[in-house]
Formats: structure tokens, C-alpha cells, sequence
């Protein structure tokens, strides 16, 4: 019997194959890939029944990579119809910074009986003790691969933008983005989102259409010379009906921002921002950017813009001072009785409660400095926050406990306060704390229901008044349970008496019912 008859006998294995591409070039398009896992596939008996992509993704991070969230997805939730996924190489896999999260995504896989196969490396897709150090190699070496050509990308950008060109980025209100020759010689308006083609175009400002140039003039005339704040300006031009960046209403942030870039004056700039890879966006000291001055026309002089700083900075010297601070909250305790962010958000002659966090880092900090302790209902309070999620744990884990002891197949979530799995039932745990809200007319019971992916039920715990014990469950269907945050009272509950269990063991009694159905 020929090998081909022989392989045609030999049942073939379904697996999904995945695919990513970001910007490096075509050895690594998605179409040559697929041709190598194809020939992998046929080799090794496998038939490509799925296919999972991330077109023009980034291999730093999970985030945005939707090929990839819904392969992993797929597998939690048991839809996967394959038994072994397969990827061209390492890197397409990703190039995650921890190294630990590449490997951590392919064991999510594996501990379901589904395994990654990376098709043109050199190691053996198994458990070997080897072919994990190898693997373990080449995810370092694609992580630093992301590293170093972060740095060369970087410097590159650095000495374009040291020519006073833009080097990426979106053009404040009032410019737009102009494509120019090698030469410099002007050649079109680049609209919004579009790229330059050719590697030896570069990209200057220049002045926007003449309604924006002047409200931009307008902001800052208004701001230095009729001493009015952000909010102000922007009520009023939304009064008058002029539209903001893309078409939106004009808010006091987006006033701010235009008052505090130096852009305006003519001047480029570059390295405002930093954004480690894979990390957050940070704003980098005045120090380390790098400034062009006369790189394109102005829309303001520099005198005005000078002047602006300093109508800010005199202002910033003016925020009350922490004593002050602390202070008014005395008297608002006084007046009212309690503290709490609602009181203190409608005080007009002290602090925002952004501004409390700022100078006392919390809430909570500031009510310590004046000896005023919130009681433990207070949903501002930072220990209610606590309370209500070690109870949330100890219950769901309780749950758990008693499920594996029954003999049944648990699957715990992959994230605190996610969906797990009895068998085939999907669950999550809830508990509804007693709010009593003094400034309502009546109190009631505060459920946050903030889920990624639907359950098919939810455990509800209905907690005493004193927060501390669960008087009742209920077991409901996901449908019945509408907003993330609502707030119900004793008829609500009245109403699910047919879903209502009024011990633990009751409950688990008809979810393990429910999960070997």
C-alpha cells in the first residue's frame, strides 16, 4: 500500500490555524504563512478546519488582537471544534515583553487537550525539557526583536522631526497635516487617517481653514485678556454653536489642551509623550522635548502664548492649600453630618474630589486628616469596595469547593469576578449590598453586574444590613438581570421568590441539579 493510500486511511486531526501580521514586511504576510501551515498541516496528518487572524496587529500585547481573544475565548468556553492550533513561528504567537504571558496563553490551550504547534521551527512541538528551553529562547528573542527596532523607529523619527517635520501624530485644531516633496516642495492637504506613500515624503503643518484659526486666536484672547476660566470659553461656544475637534461639543479639558501647546506658536515639537511598549501613555518632562521654533506658520505670537502660561500659572497658585482643604471639609461635616463625594462635588466654594485625591491620595486620606471615619455602607469608602469583594471570593470559592467534591469538572474564571463553568453550566457570583442611601427617600440593595461574556445564570447573595452575612440567594437567568448597576428594593426581590434559596446548601443543591442536567 503507497504512502498516499495510507494517508488516506489515516484519519486526519481538525485543528485552527492562526495568523498575524503587523507592518514588517511581506516574508511575514498572512497569505505566505498560511501557505506553510497548509504544507505543516498536510505532513502531519492535520485538516485546517478554522482560522483565527489578527490582520495589521501588534504583537506586544493581547489588547486589540481579536483573532487571538476569540481563539482563547473559543477554548474557555468549549466551542473549540479542533484539537491543535497551529502558527507559523514564535513570534506570530506574539512578542509579549513577559515572556511568561506568551507561554501562559499556549498552556490556557493546552491544559484543554488543544496544542500549539509552531510550524517552521526547529524544535519538537512537545513537552520536552529541551524544546521548552528553545521555545523559551525564542520567545526572548522576539520580544527583544520589538525592543531594538522600537529604538531604531524612534531615532529615525527624532532626527526627521529635528528638520522640523511632523514625525507622526494628528494635527491640532486649527492645522492640517501638508505632504512635501524631498525637496520640501508642497503637495497636497493630507486628510485625516491617510499615510504618506513614499519613503522619502515627509510631512509639514499648515494653517487650517480660517473659522478654526480664529477660535483658536479666539481661546486664547479670551483666556489671557478677558481673564475667562476653560469652562466658561467652552459653554460659550458650544451656546454659540461652534463645533469642536472632529465636529464634537467644546469641553474646559480640550481648552486646556490648546492653552498648554506651544505648537501654536509655530514651534515643533516631539517626544511630548512616551509609550513603552506595551505599557501606558506617559507625559515626558519639559526638559526632554524636543522643540523646532519657526517650523511652520503661527496661528498665535509667542508673546500670547508666553502670556497664557503665566495667566495659568498664577492661577494654579491659587488652588487652596491642604489645610484649607481640610478646612472646608469640617465645616461640611458640621453642616451636614456626613461626608461622603456627592456633598462634597456640590460645594462650590471648596475643592472637587478629583482634587482631594490629587493632594491626599484618596478619599478616604483626606476624611483620616480631620478624624472622621465613614461608616461601612459609605459606597465611596475604599473598605466597603474590600469587604465586598472578599465576600464575593470566599462565596464563589466556597462553590467551587463543593462542586469538585460532588465529582463535578470546574472551570474557574481567568479573571476576578468573570464567568466559570460547572460541567456544562456557566455561573457567575454576585452580591447585593445593603445601601442606605440617607439622602433618598428609601434604601435598597446596590448589584454591580459588569461581565465581559454572559453567563447562563447568576448567583445573587442578598447581604443584611450591616453588610457582614448573606440573609438569601437566588439563582436567576443572565436575561433577568439588566443594567451593570442598579439598585433594587424588597419588592424585586419579592418578585424572583421562585429563584430564592434561603441556605447555602440549598443553592448548591440546585446548582449542581441544574449542572448534571
Amino acid at each position: 500500500m503507497s504512502d498516499r493510500q495510507t494517508s488516506l486511511l489515516t484519519p486526519s486531526i481538525p485543528a485552527a490555524e492562526y495568523v498575524r501580521m503587523s507592518t514588517e514586511g511581506q516574508q511575514y504576510s498572512i497569505a505566505n504563512q498560511q501557505v506553510a501551515i497548509r504544507e505543516y498541516a498536510t505532513t502531519h496528518g492535520y485538516t485546517i478546519v478554522r482560522t483565527y487572524a489578527d490582520p495589521g496587529r501588534s504583537g506586544l500585547t493581547l489588547k486589540g488582537r481579536h483573532g487571538l481573544i476569540q481563539l482563547l475565548t473559543d477554548v474557555q468556553e468549549h466551542h473549540a471544534d479542533f484539537q491543535a492550533v497551529l502558527v507559523y513561528d514564535v513570534s506570530r504567537w506574539g512578542r509579549f515583553q513577559d515572556t511568561d504571558e506568551a507561554a501562559f496563553y499556549e498552556y490556557f490551550c493546552r491544559r484543554d487537550g488543544i496544542k500549539v504547534e509552531y510550524c517552521v521551527e526547529l524544535f519538537r512541538n512537545d513537552i520536552d525539557p529541551l524544546a521548552s528551553i528553545l521555545k523559551n529562547i525564542k520567545r526572548v528573542m522576539a520580544a527583544e526583536y520589538s525592543r531594538d527596532q522600537s529604538m531604531r523607529v524612534r531615532r529615525g523619527h527624532r532626527r526627521v522631526a529635528s528638520l522640523g517635520y511632523h514625525a507622526g501624530g494628528r494635527a491640532p485644531f486649527g492645522l492640517h497635516r501638508m505632504l512635501v516633496g524631498s525637496d520640501g516642495t508642497p503637495k497636497q492637504i493630507m486628510p485625516k487617517g491617510t499615510l504618506k506613500a513614499l519613503q522619502g515624503e515627509r510631512i509639514i503643518f499648515t494653517l487650517g481653514p480660517i473659522t478654526e484659526i480664529r477660535l483658536v486666536r479666539r481661546i486664547f484672547r479670551l483666556y489671557v485678556r478677558h481673564g475667562m476660566n476653560p469652562r466658561a470659553i467652552a459653554e460659550r461656544f458650544n451656546k454659540d454653536g461652534h463645533r469642536g475637534p472632529n465636529g464634537r461639543p467644546w469641553r474646559a479639558q480640550t481648552i486646556y489642551a490648546m492653552i498648554d501647546n506651544e505648537e501654536y506658536t509655530g514651534t515643533s515639537l516631539f517626544n511630548v509623550t512616551t509609550r513603552p511598549l506595551g505599557g501606558k501613555q506617559r507625559r515626558n518632562s519639559r526638559e526632554n522635548v524636543l522643540r523646532v521654533p519657526n517650523a511652520f506658520p503661527a496661528i498665535i505670537s509667542p508673546g500670547l502664548f508666553a502670556a497664557a502660561q503665566l495667566v495659568r500659572h498664577d492661577r494654579r497658585r491659587w488652588f487652596p492649600d491642604e489645610q484649607e482643604l481640610l478646612a472646608r471639609l469640617e465645616y461640611l461635616l458640621a453642616k451636614n453630618g456626613r461626608l461622603s463625594a456627592p456633598i462634597i462635588a456640590a460645594d462650590r466654594r471648596g475643592g472637587t474630589t478629583d482634587l482631594y485625591r490629587r493632594r491626599f491620595g484618596s478619599l478616604l486620606q483626606a476624611y483620616a486628616r480631620i478624624g472622621y471615619v465613614p461608616p461601612p455602607t459609605n459606597t465611596s469608602s475604599s473598605e466597603w469596595s474590600r469587604r465586598s469583594w472578599a465576600f464575593t471570593r470566599s462565596l464563589r470559592t466556597r462553590i467551587f469547593n463543593i462542586a469538585e467534591a460532588g465529582g463535578a469538572k470546574v472551570r474557574r474564571p481567568r479573571y476576578a469576578g468573570g464567568v466559570f463553568s460547572i460541567n456544562h453550566l456557566r455561573l457567575t457570583v454576585s452580591a447585593a449590598h445593603y445601601l442606605p442611601s440617607p439622602g433618598l427617600r428609601r434604601p435598597g440593595w446596590l448589584l454591580l453586574n459588569r461581565r465581559r461574556h454572559l453567563p447562563d445564570h447568576m448567583v445573587i447573595a442578598r447581604m443584611d444590613r450591616r453588610n457582614e452575612e448573606a440573609v438569601e440567594y437566588f439563582l436567576l437567568r443572565a436575561d433577568m438581570i439588566g443594567r451593570r448597576r442598579i439598585k433594587y428594593g424588597d419588592e424585586q426581590f419579592a418578585s424572583w421568590a421562585g429563584y430564592r434559596y434561603e441556605t447555602f446548601g440549598h443553592l448548591m443543591d440546585a446548582i449542581m441539579m441544574r449542572a448534571t442536567a
